[in-house]
């Protein structure tokens, strides 16, 4: 079985910020996926400086009665990636790298992280809560007036 596609979030290294989704296994003998999918769902890229990444799939498939499985090595420099639907205690350290981008970036770091939150459907409980509360303590810090 293919696990299900995972909304995440990618903070590549030249900055952006963006939306994509992986899957981070695929059974190629039991799904019928083309290669253009199967490159869509397992790689990430950038759509400022276009940076392809692959992410690290686990592809499984049945051949002459054996299983061959493929794990790519993840290349150098690997984009931050905010997993929406997994727990915030399991993502501290990605968490941590969130909190210091938005210090360095300011407003602009701010307003990003709000477009984001806004843009991931459906609402994750798990980080948002955490992402709200980096933009609420940034603005408490640096524009009280706006609270």
């Amino acid at each position: 079985m293919s696990s299900p596609c995972e909304l995440i979030t990618v903070f590549c290294p030249c900055g952006a910020l963006y939306l994509d989704s992986w899957r981070p296994s695929m059974n190629l003998s039991l799904d019928d996926f083309d290669d253009e999918y199967i490159e869509r769902v397992s790689s990430t890229t950038c759509p400022n400086c276009k940076l392809n990444t692959r992410m690290g799939t686990l592809l499984a498939r049945f051949e002459n009665d054996h299983l061959r499985l493929d794990f790519e090595a993840v290349p150098k420099p690997l984009p931050v990636i905010l997993y929406l639907a997994r727990q915030a205690r399991e993502q501290s350290e990605t968490l941590a790298w969130i909190k210091d981008r938005v210090a360095q970036h300011g407003g602009a770091g701010v307003e990003k992280l709000e477009e984001i939150l806004r843009d991931a459907h459906p609402r994750y409980d798990y980080v948002d809560y955490e992402l709200e509360d980096i933009i609420f303590r940034w603005r408490l810090e640096n524009e009280p007036e706006k609270l």
